[in-house]
């Protein structure tokens, strides 16, 4: 290390007379630049200026206040020059061009608790990432997305190598440590939520939806007037009064009034969430004109479009998300509300919002409204913690037992009954990523949907996932290479999963006997006391994946089948497959029994009608062997 590179540190009392041989970047090194290219911050500034590169809340990475309080200064200062060394590398040296800002932010934040927990045992951050006990006990006590955050980061650092970041890393180590507590995360997915809480998350957010479309107009000049600062109302319109009712907003109280585009956001951002499969960013990220429709065989198809901003040299991605009228009406919600904040402060400017689609006006904006809001029309608007707990007592119900069952079903290897956030008694604990994995799961599969009214929303949407998400669908295809996390590769991807949900409620969890071939296979001892058949979840989804198994309910039971069925395409009962016994068929004596009758009262209707008809033959056929399948199961169950 020369004094020319150490530049001005050397100077800082704190560093008088040490030595950093492993500090490789200059003080005056540009970091980040502005969007005229000009420097925008170098190596040696606290702050560093990252506006230019996306359109993000992140502006600044500001390198203070990461240490323990009372904390060495030397150590102190060794801290914040490794932690400025390490960003340094993973934005300019780790790869081609810079990374996109939100692994930015996401690299910084992490590595900020990272340091100061180090400070806590008296190491600087080097120190700590050498340290496998400290990263132990550090991944432990967090959340298993830390291991998985911290491996990237270790894992770019080492393939730079010591000659570049001045850091030797223990990386074996780390990697076997990192990668078994980051096993943790895949093993504990994001929790479905169980079909009698979503079914009443989705009628409650759609009420939501339509008191605010009944009170539209008037909400829109209450917020007009809050933007201009006019004198508020003294009495509002019923309709606006039954939703300020509704949200326990005091129309005399400015501070509360103050809160209610943020009202508006959280429900209109939830429900396209729920009803598209969108991660809450990018709803957050949406250009005010996003909603497209696409007419297709005299069907109205609605899109989003949505904007995706990496940091290569300032290029936008655009991509687009399938959704359905209820995630339509909650867009033109926000188009209507937020419309009316972007028309009142633009004050006559030329600039339009109206068929902005590049992001330079967001439909979820700052408003400006209250003492300490600046409108930012390019900026998400930001929703307190306050109003998300209010609409999360609102929209969801306590844990059941019941409901602890069927995760059980879902994740069986995973301890439900210990863990403390899904105590039965206790208000389910919602987070956003559930509405994407929930929506990927029950679409996929409806038959784990007990409920009709869900069944109805989700046969409507599951016709229109598959028409641009489904296997072999060039625009979906499309839009996976364009963002490889777009909600169309957990769709395709959630597919064997949903087989295998199927599978277990509705054939190894059946409370009545099986029959048919399959059936006969499921209920035989040798098939429950093999460690690698159906009954072991892991064999079972390696099974589904290979191929050699899939589930699908029909009204007699289900099909295990993988290849194309040989039935008749129009016929609703399977007869082939009941007459041959069909080695891929499962029957159960409650869905034979109503169609059994079903098929009696038309034979008898026949014969009463039209006695002499071919069809009749066919149906008394048919007949015949629906009672030769019900007399064989009466005889089993009398043995």
């Amino acid at each position: 290390m020369t004094k020319s590179t150490l530049g001005h540190y050397s100077c800082h009392p704190a560093l008088i007379g040490v030595e950093l041989p492993w500090l490789k970047v200059a003080p005056d090194t540009p970091v980040t630049r502005d969007a005229m290219g000009r420097v925008a911050s170098i190596f040696s500034e606290d702050t560093w200026n990252v506006s230019a590169y996306g359109k993000s809340a992140i502006k600044n990475l500001r390198f203070q206040n990461f240490v323990e309080p009372g904390t060495p200064h030397t150590l102190e200062w060794t801290i914040r020059l490794q932690l400025k060394q390490v960003m340094f590398m993973l934005m300019h040296e780790s790869r081609f061009e810079m990374p996109a800002v939100g692994s930015i932010s996401k690299w910084f934040f992490l590595l900020r608790v990272f340091t100061r927990y180090a400070s806590q045992s008296g190491l600087s951050l080097f120190e700590g990432m050498q340290n496998l006990q400290l990263v132990t006990r550090f991944v432990r006590e967090r959340n298993p997305e830390c291991a998985v955050g911290l491996s990237s980061v270790t894992n770019q650092l080492h393939r730079l190598g010591e000659e570049t970041t001045g850091l030797s890393l223990p990386i074996f180590g780390l990697r076997k440590l990192l990668r078994a507590r980051a096993d943790e995360a895949d093993s504990n997915q994001t929790p479905v939520i169980p079909t009698r809480i979503y079914a009443y998350f989705l009628a409650q957010s759609y009420l939501q939806l339509q008191q605010m479309e009944a009170a539209i107009l008037p909400l829109c000049e209450l917020v007009r007037g809050m933007v201009q600062g006019e004198e508020l109302p003294s009495e509002p319109a019923p309709e606006l009064a039954t939703l300020l009712t509704q949200w326990q907003v005091n129309l005399h109280c400015k501070l509360e009034l103050f809160g209610l585009p943020g009202l508006v956001a959280y429900v209109c951002e939830t429900i396209i969430q729920a009803w598209s499969g969108m991660r809450s960013a990018e709803v957050q990220g949406l250009p005010f004109s996003c909603l497209k429709e696409v007419q297709q065989s005299g069907l109205v198809h609605y899109m989003v479009a949505g904007i995706t901003t990496k940091l290569n040299h300032g290029k936008e991605k655009r991509v687009e998300w399938v959704t359905i009228d209820i995630a339509a009406r909650a867009i033109r919600v926000a188009q209507q509300v937020f419309g009316t904040v972007h028309q009142a402060q633009m004050k006559g400017k030329r600039k339009t919002h109206t068929d902005s689609t590049d992001g330079r006006f967001l439909l979820f904006c700052r408003t400006g409204i209250g003492c300490h809001s600046i409108y930012q029309a390019n900026l998400a608007t930001c929703v307190s913690m306050q109003t998300r707990k209010f609409f999360l007592k609102q929209w969801f119900l306590p844990i059941t037992q019941n409901d602890i069952e069927e995760l059980k079903v879902i994740e069986p290897h995973r301890a439900w009954d210990e863990d403390p956030n899904f105590a039965v008694g206790e208000l389910w604990p919602f987070a956003s990523h559930q509405l994407r994995r929930s929506l990927a799961v029950y679409g996929q599969q409806t038959g784990m949907v007990s409920l009709p009214s869900m069944q109805r929303q989700f046969q409507h949407i599951t016709a229109e996932m598959s028409m641009y998400y489904g296997k072999g669908s060039a625009f979906a295809k499309g839009f996976a290479q364009m963002h490889k996390e777009h909600f169309s590769n957990e769709w395709n991807a959630t597919s064997h999963e949903a087989i295998r949900l199927a599978y277990a409620a509705q054939v190894l969890l059946s409370e009545e006997p099986l029959y048919g071939g399959h059936g006969a296979y499921v209920m035989s001892a040798t098939t429950k006391a093999s460690p690698v058949s159906v009954y072991n979840p892991k064999e079972l989804l390696k099974m589904i994946k290979r191929g050699q198994i899939s589930y699908k309910a029909n009204c007699v039971g289900g099909c295990t089948s993988t290849e194309p069925c040989e039935s008749t395409p129009f016929e609703i009962i399977p007869w082939e497959c009941l007459k041959g016994n069909c080695k891929s068929l499962v029957v159960k004596r409650s869905r034979l029994t109503p169609v059994l009758e079903s098929q009696r009262r038309l034979v008898q209707m026949l014969d009463r009608d039209t006695p002499e008809l071919l069809e009749l033959r066919i149906e008394r056929e048919m007949l015949a062997t629906l009672e030769k399948w019900m007399n064989n199961i009466c005889s089993a169950e009398e043995k």
